[in-house]
């Protein structure tokens, strides 16, 4: 005679739902509320599936390697060589002659004395302060930075502020403050802003920090691979390469592949392998995102042409838009946002295009800021230029014109 089951037991291990203790149910726990809230508001989010029938215009290949052949060519002599998967961490075994390799061109194409690579651009943007700082220092960071890099600042355990976007007055302010009896302090902003699309006073940025005996920390994500001599970035470009201290990019935009890195001076790249966990304590870069972003590297210097298509595409497609009477913000790069304002004005835009053949994904709160919506277009290099003045023919059908007046949202019919 097999064992007595308690009434009890059988209703927990019998799975059915009106016998279940409640609280293993849900329901009760506010979850199915707090997600009927967010759907009402037009604010939850689901997954998109590609869909070839679509044009999308939310793309990060800004160069469209994803598919060159020495860039897919790279990815499978790494993979039939190495194998899938970075099969340990990179402390333990699992960095091979590809992450040396990789790290060390990256170093060499950004001029600093040495460089590693993360998983991801979000292992490197949380993990890079928090090994840096400390409860004794100070982090002062765009108010429009990414959401990686907030994530990290807050891991940091340093005090913090924002300063205004591209504000380098309001940058000197909160230095003047808050800089006084920390023993070190980071100004962190980025190449190109991924939501508006500008492009920060980066000169004016590394001055102030320099004045007040801080480090900067520039995240060039959207920004390498796409401006500046032979694709090298904004800071580059504008000839300040030596005044940035942390360099930081990913891998996994205009390099094709996937993965993030920061190149400095040795110090602190060593620094990071003994004290930054999202580096510690992962699997290491699978060797075909290696190997790709090696043949990617190797590319860039030959790819001026790509380069000023796309941005050549990205500055007729912003003059398009304003002669329609779109508000672009202050974009100068290959992202274009085009402001809606409100969830409702934003959500019917996107939906209009998608009618119409285009992705174009709506941007809501908390990406943006309430009131801050806006569809954002992500311009990428194409052969084919057909598509830009289907998409402007898109834009004229739709019958809203959404602009602000300073800090109120407008709807022009």
């Amino acid at each position: 005679m097999g064992a007595r089951v308690s009434p009890e037991r059988h209703s927990r291990e019998s799975g059915n739902p009106e016998e279940m203790d409640p609280r293993l149910r849900g329901g009760d726990d506010g979850f199915d509320r707090e997600l009927e809230d967010l759907r009402a508001k037009g604010l939850a989010r689901t997954l998109r599936m590609s869909d070839d029938g679509v044009f999308n215009l939310s793309s990060n290949d800004y160069l469209g390697l994803s598919t060159h052949p020495s860039v897919v060519g790279g990815a499978r002599a790494a993979l039939e060589r190495l194998g899938t998967g970075g099969t340990s961490s990179r402390l333990l075994a699992g960095t091979s002659d590809l992450h040396t390799s990789l790290e060390n061109r990256i170093a060499d194409f950004l001029g600093k004395d040495a460089a590693i690579v993360f998983s991801s651009g979000y292992h490197a943007n949380t993990g890079i302060l928090p090994a840096l700082l400390g409860p004794s220092d100070l982090v002062v960071f765009d108010r429009l930075c990414h959401a990686s890099i907030i994530d990290g600042v807050r891991l940091s355990g340093a005090a913090y502020a924002p300063f205004a976007h591209n504000d380098t007055a309001d940058l000197n302010k909160v230095l003047s403050r808050k800089r006084k009896g920390r023993r070190r302090a980071v100004v962190v902003t980025e190449g190109f802003f991924s939501m508006d699309g500008d492009r920060p006073p980066l000169a004016e940025i590394a001055g102030a920090a320099r004045l007040h005996d801080a480090l900067v920390y520039l995240d060039e994500a959207h920004s390498i691979g796409v401006t500046g001599p032979n694709g090298k970035g904004v800071a580059w470009e504008d000839k300040l390469s030596d005044r940035i201290d942390l360099h930081v990019g990913t891998l996994s935009k205009a390099l094709a592949s996937q993965g993030g890195f920061v190149a400095a001076r040795r110090t602190i790249i060593d620094l990071l392998v003994t004290r930054c966990r999202s580096f510690l304590f992962t699997t290491a870069l699978a060797p075909a995102c290696a190997g790709a972003s090696l043949a990617a590297l190797d590319l860039l210097p030959s790819l001026t042409d790509r380069r000023d298509r796309v941005m050549g595409d990205a500055d007729e497609l912003r003059l398009g838009l304003k002669k329609l009477g779109y508000d672009t913000l202050a974009s100068v790069s290959p992202i274009v946002p085009v402001w809606t304002g409100s969830v409702v004005s934003t959500q019917k835009l996107s939906g209009h295009l998608l009618k119409k053949g285009f992705f174009v994904p709506s941007i809501r709160p908390p990406t943006v800021s309430p009131g801050e919506g806006r569809v954002r277009l992500s311009i990428t290099y194409r052969e084919d230029r057909r598509w830009l003045k289907e998409l402007l023919a898109a834009f004229e059908s739709y019958g809203e014109r959404p602009h602000r007046e300073g800090d109120r949202i407008v709807q022009a019919g």
